[in-house]
């Protein structure tokens, strides 16, 4: 179970479970459980709003409070909160689940950090110029297709039984993502 506080303090508390899961799977068309991992965490990533639906749906305990009030107490710093706590949560569900995928998700939450970092700075750097806004959009679009490409190659990894760990941290480690 991951904690988290929104704008207000209130601490509010993420557990992912079997029976959350199949909430998520009827409710998302998301199966946390059997589904492809790769396919699953770029579909989360990718949609911010489902997200945030998804963790109102693992609070342990909603106090009464509705969804729309829950985002209500959530400006953008506890909203990332949230967000880590829901990575953190799925990311320690799907090891449960299995180990090998485990270590994948973890891997591939990394490079998503890394990717929202990469537009994050970028925006911050580029912010008022046209010309370098619009290659900004250009390198983030590509970062994004590589991103998910070597999501769905790590997971694949993951799953062939001759390829070790060791051997994938060091695939990994040599790529880059602004080539």
């Amino acid at each position: 179970m991951k904690s988290f506080k929104d704008s207000t303090g209130h601490v509010w508390d993420l557990s992912l479970t079997i029976g959350r899961a199949r909430l998520i799977k009827s409710r998302f068309d998301i199966d946390v459980v059997g589904g492809d991992m790769g396919v699953i965490a770029t579909r989360l990533h990718n949609e911010p709003m489902t997200r945030m639906d998804i963790i109102y749906l693992l609070l342990a305990d909603n106090d009464g409070f509705s969804q729309e009030a829950f985002e209500d107490n959530h400006d953008a710093k506890s909203y990332l909160d949230a967000d880590e706590a829901f990575w953190e949560e799925f990311g320690n569900f799907t090891q449960s689940l299995s180990p090998n995928r485990g270590e994948a998700i973890s891997k591939l939450i990394k490079k998503m950090k890394q990717v929202s970092e990469l537009q994050s700075k970028m925006t911050v750097e580029m912010a008022g110029d046209p010309v370098m806004i619009q290659n900004m959009e250009r390198v983030i679009k590509a970062t994004k297709e590589k991103a998910s490409r070597e999501m769905e190659e790590l997971v694949t990894t993951f799953e062939d039984p001759e390829v070790t760990i060791h051997e994938t941290a060091q695939k990994l480690a040599g790529q880059t993502y602004l080539e």
